[in-house]
């Protein structure tokens, strides 16, 4: 086929390797060379072009940039155009021209047509630097580098100048440099500009893939301290929920409605859809259908399906890395070859050359694959948590008594911290046996038979893994109960540390704490001892596989001499091998740990949900806005709370629930609102619901947020809002007025301030419906009076809106529309009071027993409100006319009667008192806004910091200091960290002089009679073997010294932050979030139990052997001392890169 095409053959290896001036074959150049860009063009242009068609358009402008990329393609693609013609020309004149001088210039303007409309393709898709033209042009210009070359030998021989070299070379070199520029950006809307976009996106390729976009925060980081304020926002594709709506697409895949349009502008454009509230997490529930029938949904198949193709680009680029780490012995041998032999000279620089760019490609292709796997970790945890907090939102009341909060906080901060440590090296599942393979391969290749010794090695380990595995996953599964029983019970001393303090308890739970956490430390103590089994098998691993394939090589045959080019490609071989074999423990651990952790999540998300179908809405013009009809409802399955329930409330109406303690008031609101589980019957609910609870609920946040709760403020209506709620003079003894910071869980605020904040929010809310649940209960009688009046009444400003009001205030009651009163879970009665007084039955006996507990009460001013005693005194009356002869309840009447008298007497002057006082409160109102003004808008910062309540939490900046070192040490045991520190040079030192002792092994090839005496070669193979083992042990002691270590310094440092803990005045816990100490206790912890004692192993051996082989090198050869200072710089600039990520991450945590 070549000579078809070509005057000159396709290869010649005595034109291109056989001889000292280096060249290929005229075919070879103009067949592959020339068209190897445009098989690579061809090859990713179909797919580019489909994935540009899934894109948004997003037109980038024409500059001046994009311009000259066309106009360099045009130029490139003309001069195609004219080598064509002008070997047609010279064809048709009766020259001898090959088919190969027009078809490549055909096929190159080909090439450059498909580049113009790329081009042109990804600036209508705001595509502003792309990577595979960048990588297109590269490969044009490293085939064009030796084109170019011969063109110019060519030109010195014949004396004649192609034209090439001026147009189409240089025109590639233009179109590379233009290519790795960025082209203007589109001017957006000023109100989606993001104030501090991350370069990343905007970069170009070639700073992506070096991550040269990140040095400007690599320099403010090394300047100064980082805070929050100095990051970037995170890019549309890292934000949870954006990651959350790709994942809940993967989990509902069973459309309810049609599709409704995409959630955000930009990659994903399939259809979103809209599920039924509550049905996001398991699937939708069916009544009728028996629970343990419900189909469950898999989280670890939902989360497959939303990251496979993300895993999947990773995957590639570890493939390639590790076919790329293969090369490299194969250039060593040759590089070893080279220098025993008398090659050509361009040969060594040609292997020198190919090792370098080899180098260069393995870090940048790593270090892509690495910045895959931290994302693709950070979005599966950024993913679980949206996933655990929503269906904590929608756990039925059932799955609530079973999932603890401690549960809670550890599946969102363990459990979901296992997935992002997985994700780093989960390829190695994969890798490891490739690797393996591969290592294995090459070593049959270099040593022969004697290769299968060391897979009969690593067979034999196998099963021994798998038995340690199995122990770990046991003592995993026993040491996350013990940490849920501990972060249960820390939670409930933070929530109860009044209490707790009050009456000194903090010994007793001290003690309770310890417990558990000594249990805890003994289950890590089992676990260390068999990671240090662990450590010492895969370390041995590689070394034994080693020994044993140097010994069965040496050993079978007298023939066998282990020279320096078998020792140290094996050795290289072997190198390669560690890695593996080393991380597959840790790995295989890593999965023992995530699939605890997947059990657990999936068993919480397999809990069962409130179901969605409770609530109906009201779809039809009637005149209800609730409507119960035949409703049984339970908080317990088999247990009903609520029975026979039927229920009308009409739009815009005021209805009152009363009845006795116990009788089901506030169950009747849950049911109202789907809370509870509804047994039979229907409910139905018109419009928006707003929710009142008897225990207020106060966000950490200033007072005005809580009342606005995430809408919009509209001045008018919040001050009408807040001076209804009768909070005017509360803003006036507030230090900042509504801007003053509320403490968590409402901590300076009264009950009764309390209560009406979250009244206030309600209000505000402007709902159409309003259930409230006894929130007068919670005030002073008088206040509950100007809160009826003003808010809840028939004059009040929700006089318009259905109100659903629980009470046990009487004096309310004849101003209500309806009154239902319940008995033992059931309505009794229900009708206005006339006509409930009238009837003389359960309401009528609600109210004796009411007057009964007003009788003997002898507080005073409990029936003394003179605005209310007209209203109680008809009560009476009305009693007493409904008595008949009840001579009993006639003399209770008239006694009540004569207390409201005196009491009526004895107030006279309070009443004017109150009335004053009142009169002064409304003249001051507009001083108080004034006042509250000039607090929103005129108080300095510094004081706005003076005055919050809840600290900040505070992360330490800068280098550690060397207090925590010491601190740790101190923890760890200064004994104990003398002698960990002999381990680790002891391994390093065994390790060392292994490679030491196997060079001068392999330096007895050259000398026939070393070679030849069998008692020298056992020597080397004993001392080399005996090394191995030393090895082993001493490593196995670094990992359960080291592991021992750590847990003391986690039993110490817990211990004394316990008890100071405990021992802190109540203000620390009100300056506090609990969340944040709770973290402290949970997501801390576990770094301290996990992470901190194998940072520490893990950084002895790296510094160990780097200065290991810095004495080995310098004492091998000596000049390599002068390399140190050029090495210097890039080591600090690593400093600094490091430094600024610690800062970061610390920001972060």
């Amino acid at each position: 086929m070549a000579a078809g095409l070509c005057r000159s053959p396709l290869w010649d290896a005595n034109v291109t390797w056989y001889t000292s001036d280096p060249d290929f074959t005229p075919c070879f150049q103009d067949a592959v060379l020339a068209l190897l860009p445009v098989a690579y063009l061809l090859i990713v242009a179909p797919y580019r072009f489909l994935r540009l068609k899934q894109k948004p358009y997003k037109v980038l402008p024409w500059g001046s940039l994009s311009c000259l990329k066309l106009v360099v393609v045009g130029v490139l693609m003309c001069f195609a155009a004219f080598e064509s013609i002008f070997a047609l020309t010279e064809i048709s004149a009766g020259e001898k021209k090959v088919p190969i001088t027009v078809l490549s210039p055909l096929i190159i303007m080909l090439a450059m047509i498909i580049v113009a409309l790329l081009l042109n393709w990804e600036r209508k898709h705001g595509i502003r630097s792309s990577g595979y033209l960048v990588i297109f042009w590269f490969i044009a210009i490293c085939t064009g580098v030796i084109r170019l070359r011969s063109d110019i030998k060519y030109a010195k021989e014949k004396n004649e100048v192609p034209p090439s070299i001026f147009i189409h070379y240089p025109c590639l070199l233009f179109g590379f440099i233009l290519s790795c520029l960025v082209d203007e950006k589109i001017q957006e809307a000023t109100e989606n500009v993001d104030e501090k976009p991350c370069p990343e996106k905007e970069s170009s390729f070639l700073s992506q893939i070096t991550f040269w976009w990140f040095t400007g925060m690599v320099i403010q980081g090394y300047r100064k301290a980082l805070t929050t304020e100095d990051l970037w926002s995170l890019n549309k594709e890292d934000k949870a929920e954006y990651v959350a709506s790709k994942f809940y697409k993967k989990w509902n895949l069973v459309k309810e409605v049609p599709p409704v349009g995409s959630i955000f502008d930009g990659d994903i454009q399939e259809a979103s859809f809209v599920f039924k509230e509550g049905s996001a997490i398991l699937t939708p529930y069916t009544p009728g259908l028996d629970e343990g029938k419900t189909p469950k949904r898999s989280l670890l198949s939902a989360l497959v399906r939303t990251y496979f193709w993300f895993f999947t680009k990773a995957a590639i680029l570890k493939f390639i890395y590790d076919c790329m780490v293969f090369v490299s012995p194969q250039l060593l041998r040759l590089l070893i070859q080279f220098t025993s032999s008398d090659e050509y000279l361009w040969r060594g620089f040609f292997y020198s050359s190919v090792l370098l760019f080899l180098s260069v490609m393995q870090s940048l292709i790593l270090h892509q694959y690495f910045h895959f796997t931290f994302l693709l970790g950070m979005r599966l945890r950024s993913n679980i948590i949206s996933v655990i907090y929503k269906k904590t939102l929608h756990l039925s009341n059932s799955a609530k008594r079973s999932s603890t909060v401690g549960e809670i906080v550890n599946l969102m901060s363990v459990d979901a911290q296992r997935f992002m440590d997985l994700t780093t090296y989960l390829h190695m599942i994969w890798s490891g046996p490739f690797q393996i393979s591969l290592a294995l391969y090459f070593l049959w290749q270099t040593l022969g038979p004697s290769a299968l010794a060391g897979i009969a090695v690593m067979i034999l380990l196998i099963p021994i893994n798998g038995l340690i595995a199995h122990k770990v996953r046991q003592y995993q599964i026993l040491q996350m109960k013990l940490k849920d029983s501990r972060i249960k019970l820390m939670n409930e001393i933070l929530n109860g540390i009044k209490v707790l303090k009050l009456y000194a308890w903090e010994d007793s739970f001290e003690k309770q704490v310890l417990d558990i956490r000594s249990k805890e430390l003994n289950v890590l103590k089992k676990s260390a001892y068999l990671n240090a089994l662990t450590t010492f098998f895969w370390t041995c691993a590689p070394f034994m596989v080693s020994l044993t394939t140097f010994g069965v090589y040496v050993l079978s045959s007298p023939d066998h001499v282990l020279d320096a080019e078998k020792a140290f490609v094996s050795l290289a071989l072997f190198n390669i091998l560690r890695f593996p074999l080393s991380m597959v423990p840790t790995v295989i651990t890593n999965l023992v740990q995530a699939n605890v952790s997947l059990k657990r999540l999936q068993n919480f998300i397999d809990h069962k949900e409130i179901d969605p179908d409770n609530i109906e809405s009201l779809d039809y013009g009637g005149k209800d806005a609730i409507q119960i009809l035949d409703g049984t409802f339970a908080w317990v399955e088999e247990s009903n709370t609520l029975k026979n329930i039927n229920m009308y409330v009409e739009e815009g109406s005021l209805v009152a629930v009363v009845g006795a303690v116990g009788s089901g008031k506030s169950s009747l609101l849950s049911a109202i609102l789907g809370e509870m589980d509804k047994s039979s019957g229907t409910v139905f609910v018109r419009g928006s619901v707003a929710y009142v609870a008897q225990q207020a609920w106060i966000q950490n946040d200033t007072l005005q947020k809580n009342i606005l709760f995430n809408k919009e403020l509209d001045e008018q209506r919040y001050q009408k809002v807040v001076n209804a709620c009768a909070l005017i003079p509360d803003l006036k003894l507030l230090a900042s007025g509504d801007q003053t910071e509320i403490g968590e869980k409402g901590i300076n605020l009264s009950g009764g301030q309390k209560q009406r904040v979250s009244l206030a929010r309600a209000v505000y809310a402007d709902s159409d419906v309003y259930l409230l649940d006894d929130p007068l209960s919670a005030v002073d009688s008088h206040v509950g009076k100007q809160l009826f009046d003003e808010v809840i009444g028939p004059e009040g400003m929700l006089k318009k809106k259905t109100r659903v009001l629980v009470t046990h205030g009487i004096s309310f009651l004849p101003q209500v529309d309806k009154i239902i009163v319940l008995v033992d879970g059931q309505v009794s009665e229900a009708g206005s009071f006339r006509e409930l007084m009238t009837l003389n039955g359960a309401f009528a006996e609600f109210l004796r027993n009411y007057l009964n507990e007003e009788l003997t009460e002898e507080k005073a001013g409990a029936l003394g409100e003179a605005d209310i005693k007209s209203v109680r005194e008809e009560i009476l009356s009305q009693l007493g006319s409904c008595a008949g002869d009840e001579k009993e309840l006639q003399r209770q009447v008239s006694k009540i009667s004569e207390r409201i008298r005196l009491d009526s007497e004895a107030r006279g002057s309070t009443n004017s008192l109150s009335s004053g006082l009142r009169k002064r409160i409304g003249s001051s109102e507009v001083d108080l806004v004034e006042e509250k003004e000039k607090l929103i808008n005129g108080q300095p910062k510094g004081q706005e910091e003076k005055d919050k309540l809840i600290q900040a939490e505070t992360a330490e900046t800068g280098r550690v200091k060397m207090a925590v070192f010491m601190a740790y040490i101190r923890a760890v045991g200064p004994t104990l960290s003398v002698v960990i520190m002999i381990f680790y040079v002891l391994y390093n030192g065994t390790s060392i002089y292994a490679n030491i002792w196997l060079s001068e092994w392999s330096n007895d090839a050259r000398d026939p009679n070393i070679t030849s005496d069998t008692s020298q070669r056992d020597l080397r193979l004993g001392v080399y073997g005996a090394l191995g083992l030393a090895q082993g042990v001493t490593v196995m002691a670094c990992a359960f010294i080291t592991a021992l270590g750590g847990i003391a310094a986690s039993r110490e440092l817990f211990f004394q932050f316990l008890g100071r803990l405990l021992r802190s005045p109540l203000s620390f816990f009100e300056r506090r979030q609990t969340g944040v100490i709770l973290n402290r206790c949970s997501e801390d912890m576990a770094e301290l139990d996990y992470v901190v004692h194998f940072s520490v192993r893990s950084m002895l051996m790296v510094v160990l052997s780097a200065v290991g082989t810095a004495i080995v090198m310098a004492y091998a050869t000596p000049w390599i001392l002068v390399m140190f200072p050029i090495l210097a710089p890039p080591y600090l600039l690593a400093q600094v890169l490091q430094d600024t990520f610690l800062r970061k991450k610390n920001i972060v945590k």
